[in-house]
């Protein structure tokens, strides 16, 4: 298993959402999870979600590479780019 977090500074909470709807589709993704801000207080002029926490299984192949290249690209050409950090295990 590799788990990978991704975050968009600009991405607002229902576009989070639909990205994560998206990531949920592909192949050998086991889960993507919302991760809340942890501003304390609240920052209520950034995004409620700080980034999106992607469990890809062994079963990832090279599509599902590509098609989750696609989808962030999307939405990257619109809300700047993402920032992606892979999670060391265990």
């Amino acid at each position: 298993m590799m788990q990978k977090r991704v975050s968009c500074a600009a991405l607002p909470l229902a576009v989070y959402q639909e990205v994560a709807a998206q990531l949920r589709q592909l192949p050998g993704v086991v889960a993507v999870e919302l991760e809340p801000q942890g501003s304390i207080p609240f920052d209520y002029a950034q995004s409620q979600v700080a980034a999106l926490q992607v469990t890809w299984g062994d079963d990832r192949t090279p599509s599902s590479d590509r098609q989750c290249r696609r989808i962030l690209d999307y939405y990257a050409q619109t809300f700047g780019p993402w920032q992606e950090d892979e999670i060391p295990s265990g």
